[in-house]
């Protein structure tokens, strides 16, 4: 069996999984009676200092949030699971020349045709380390790159 260690957890604004960004594989010693409990006890094992990273974290994010939506104008609300995830949300605006107005329009269109113009867009980074953070936020509004990487920058300072 396969996975890859790692934790999530939710706070007002976001869910965040954090994780040793490698997949491993287990297999059980040939002599063990249950080898589907070994892998899950491995696993188990495993998950703990990602668990512990994340319950330290947590309330220091939930400040960083407080904090960063005012200081760079995010369009984040409170994190709701029951809202779409929908594409096209993000304005690529880092680079001269990389943006596309059409998927802009178009994510522009999901957002306000749904059926309350909010949404939850999930972004993917790795730390310094290569352990791996997926961080899921609800927004109201298009979200700039720029300002994505801004919160990464931010959120970053708390791992590792």
């Amino acid at each position: 069996m396969s996975g890859e260690a790692g934790a999530g957890g939710v706070s007002k604004y976001c869910h965040i999984y954090y994780s040793s960004g490698m997949t491993v594989s287990v297999a059980a010693p040939p002599n063990v009676e249950n080898p589907a409990n070994y892998v899950s006890e491995y696993f188990k094992e495993a998950n703990i200092p990602y668990q512990e990273t994340l319950d330290k974290v947590l309330p220091e994010l939930e400040r960083g949030f407080e904090a960063w939506i005012p200081k760079y104008n995010l369009p984040i609300v409170p994190y709701n699971a029951k809202f779409l995830y929908l594409e096209g949300l993000i304005v690529e605006d880092e680079e001269k020349g990389n943006r596309n107005f059409q998927l802009e329009k178009e994510g522009k269109n999901k957002l306000v045709n749904s059926k309350c113009a909010i949404a939850n867009i999930y972004i993917a980074f790795s730390t310094n380390s290569f352990k791996k953070i997926i961080l899921t936020i609800t927004i109201n509004k298009l979200m700039r790159r720029s300002s994505i990487n801004a919160l990464k920058t931010e959120i970053l300072c708390f791992f590792d």
